[in-house]
């Protein structure tokens, strides 16, 4: 009786602890969302003439971006470039062409890349830019359906060469990360809607 008695705690133990299945969520079910997303560098000015490291940085900058869904593979991707401020009037998209945030959508919504090259300015002129990867999640109600919110976080950040901070002006040496959410698109600001564009259709 008592092995049995045992044995009935084990399966109950496993049955806890197994992991309940969970409704796929639709793959293209963020396509056009707007996040709005901070970033943050901390780090040292490199010296001229590499004579050393300097005073310590950490600029920052607020940009948002718009995912756009893509099909191919097993759930897509979805990838979006960042728009930034260049100075305090004009808000641009950072980056080359193809850079930005570009992820490889799973059947649970959460969204990995991996050594994405983002760029990230400021009014200021700050530049905080390098190779990062991150993680995007998609949250909707139980079926699945119906796309609720979706949070953004870096996962790893290491700045470039090009990464600048302006008022010295000098390079910064160190690192950096970024957070994003979710937000309608009436509260994205018009200059960065005016420079945005158009997102196609989901498919």
């Amino acid at each position: 009786m008592a092995r049995l008695a045992v044995l009935s705690l084990v399966v109950v133990a496993l049955a806890a602890s197994a992991p309940r299945a969970q409704a796929q969520v639709q793959d293209n079910i963020a396509q056009c969302v707007w996040l709005k997303v901070k970033a943050k560098a901390a780090g040292l000015e490199v010296l001229a003439g590499d004579a050393g490291l300097g005073p310590k940085r950490g600029p920052a900058a607020t940009c948002y971006m718009q995912l756009v869904y893509s099909g191919g593979g097993t759930h897509g991707s979805y990838s979006a470039p960042f728009i930034c401020q260049s100075d305090f009037e004009t808000w641009e998209t950072t980056g080359m062409l193809g850079e930005g945030f570009t992820g490889k959508k799973l059947a649970d919504g959460n969204v990995v890349s991996l050594d994405n090259y983002v760029t990230f300015s400021n009014a200021a002129g700050d530049s905080i830019e390098g190779f990062s990867s991150a993680r995007l999640v998609i949250s909707t109600d139980k079926t699945g359906t119906v796309f609720k919110k979706a949070a953004l976080t870096s996962t790893s950040g290491e700045l470039s060469e090009s990464a600048l901070f302006n008022d010295t002006p000098a390079p910064i040496w160190g690192s950096f990360s970024f957070k994003g959410s979710s937000l309608p698109e009436t509260k994205v600001p018009p200059e960065v809607l005016a420079v945005a564009p158009a997102c196609p259709p989901a498919s």
